[in-house]
């Protein structure tokens, strides 16, 4: 009641609202008078009848008469974009809040803007025909609303600031960006009013850029990112190089649907009810994408992909982690590439680990064809970071002259020009990361070159006939294809793959690693390839340095240990003395 006296006192046109453990509509902010919003100021009677004896709450009718216009904030977002925090303007006015996160804040009533409600950017403003909350009134939930003054300042003598003409422009060109956005697709949308967090780091820079193209796709002014900017950056808000960005930002290049999903899985749901997402993007291609961001950001990827290859190919479990690791250094900055050489009985089962490891990679990532065929790198069928993959028995001399340099500079192009049977000069091009599988070949040229490939030997001993027979055994019985596509397991492995293969990372490790002399160079790398492919595919669940390159861990290192050690007799003695030197 005292309250409710005082402010009336300043001029402000109160009413009563609901209690705020009323049973009706809006509890505690339900007006109980009809045409409130042609009320004037209250008389003593009309206070006394309303809130003497009663659980009414008090409410601020807005607008001209009270000469008050309020700025809502759900959310903080946005509030220093709005209020400049150099210009202490919140610190001027009146405020009201009831939780900390949110409140009303209090200007002179002006008519330069209108009642604007940005929902998404949780901000509201209210003027005539609207009405607040007040103090000491209470929320449904318990919370009593108060107000915040300056340190000595009295409610009742206190003047309530014009607002600024600077935070009338900003407004007005919120509303502007506002209804350009709602044109923005839907995880746009999303990704525009989340976490500022995204936006840092490397990663963070490509994405401000898909945004910044989005937006500017739907006719968004340098002046209006600019706020979106300054919210993102705050302190570090720099104005010349927002400039600078905007104008090489392309409109024309907006990312693709797919591309969104691969880099931020957190749009899936968001994608089924987007009107504009691509017509090809199928309800079950989302549900598998979805299903593989989850194992990579809460499972076990390496053990996911390497169970389903198990359900071609029986055991040799570390052979297939070998696999998978080669398979994904292409997509590793600056990687030195792993190349493959399985020797071997045959009948062994090689090729068919390599076929089986194949299956579950997207096609467009690997090709199979003869060594003896040097035709191929005349045309564009083998492109960059595809795994070649042969299981003949011998390599021509000018095949081992392409894969030695193709496997010695991993991240270039190597091209050879030659006489055709025409005289005419024709180049061959072998792309760079080119990733090699061989399965049978003796002789790959010359020692340096075997020595920078991985190889793994397979024997075939009497307990291994009995693991082949008995898979053969099971898939003739039950009618399985040999590498069936109907496994919704292969489908979500592609889609491991998919994300992994997509985009380059930068992966590193901050530890050290003191190997014996015994160790030679190649030996060495072949096991930072693994440590760091193994991080790759594990880089949800592993940190990232400000630039945003992955941080390979320890746990990524036993891994490679575990697997790398069960190959061969040999390597097990020279991998335990690695993990002997460990340096803090």
């Amino acid at each position: 009641m005292n309250e409710a006296i005082k402010l009336t006192r300043k001029g402000w046109v109160i009413h009563p609202l609901a209690c705020p453990k009323d049973t009706g509509n809006s509890p505690g902010k339900r007006p109980l008078l009809n045409s409130w919003q042609k009320r004037k100021k209250a008389t003593a009677t009309e206070l006394k009848e309303w809130f003497e004896k009663t659980d009414n709450n008090v409410g601020l009718v807005l607008g001209k008469e009270s000469g008050i216009i309020v700025i809502d904030l759900d959310k903080l977002d946005w509030v220093d974009v709005i209020f400049p925090p150099g210009q202490k303007i919140l610190e001027k006015t009146l405020r009201a809040d009831r939780i900390t996160g949110r409140g009303h804040v209090y200007f002179k009533f002006t008519d330069k803007i209108g009642n604007w409600k940005f929902h998404e950017f949780g901000i509201e403003i209210l003027g005539e025909g609207n009405q607040v909350v007040v103090p000491p009134s209470v929320h449904r939930e318990g919370q009593q609303y108060k107000w915040q003054l300056t340190e000595g300042a009295d409610l009742e003598t206190f003047e309530i600031p014009e607002l600024p003409e600077n935070v009338i422009e900003t407004i007005k060109l919120l509303k502007k960006l506002d209804e350009r956005i709602k044109g923005c697709r839907k995880c746009f949308r999303w990704i525009i009013n989340q976490s500022l967090d995204a936006m840092h780091g490397k990663e963070g820079r490509r994405l401000m850029l898909a945004t910044a193209t989005e937006l500017k796709a739907q006719k968004v002014t340098l002046e209006e990112f600019r706020l979106y900017a300054k919210k993102v950056y705050g302190d570090n808000y720099d104005p010349g190089r927002t400039t600078d960005e905007w104008k090489n930002v392309d409109e024309k290049k907006t990312w693709k649907c797919d591309t969104i999903r691969q880099n931020f899985p957190e749009v899936m749901e968001i994608c089924r009810s987007c009107f504009k997402k691509s017509p090809d993007i199928e309800d079950t291609e989302i549900e598998t994408t979805k299903k593989a961001i989850e194992i990579m950001t809460k499972g076990d990827p390496i053990g996911y992909i390497l169970d389903t290859w198990n359900k071609f190919h029986s055991g040799d479990r570390p052979f297939g982690y070998v696999l998978l690791c080669s398979s994904v250094c292409s997509s590793i900055v600056a990687s030195d590439g792993l190349a493959i050489n399985f020797n071997g009985d045959s009948g062994g089962g090689k090729s068919h680990a390599c076929r089986s490891m194949l299956h579950l990679i997207p096609q467009k990532w690997w090709i199979r064809r003869s060594l003896t065929d040097k035709a191929i790198f005349y045309s564009d069928s083998v492109q960059p970071d595809m795994i070649l993959f042969s299981d003949d028995v011998q390599m021509s001399d000018d095949m081992k002259m392409i894969f030695k340099n193709s496997i010695r500079d991993f991240q270039e192009q190597f091209e050879q020009e030659k006489d055709n049977t025409l005289r005419k000069d024709v180049v061959l091009k072998v792309p760079p990361r080119l990733t090699w599988w061989l399965t049978a070949v003796a002789d790959m040229g010359d020692d340096e070159t075997e020595r920078r490939c991985m190889k793994i030997v397979i024997e075939v001993n009497e307990q291994r006939s009995n693991i082949l027979s008995d898979r053969l055994q099971k898939r003739r019985k039950t009618g399985e294809e040999k590498y069936p596509e109907d496994y919704p397991e292969v489908r979500i492995c592609r889609a491991i793959f998919k994300e992994l293969k997509s985009r380059k990372e930068k992966v590193i490790f901050n530890f050290n690693l003191k190997f014996k002399d015994s160790i030679n160079i190649d030996t060495q790398n072949i096991i930072f390839e693994m440590l760091l492919a193994t991080a790759l595919i594990n880089k949800y669940q592993r940190h990232r340095d400000y630039d945003g390159a992955i941080m390979a861990s320890k746990e990524d290192f036993k891994i490679v240990v575990d697997n790398f050690a069960a190959i061969s007799g040999n390597q097990v003695s020279k991998i335990y003395d690695v993990i002997a030197e460990i340096i803090e």
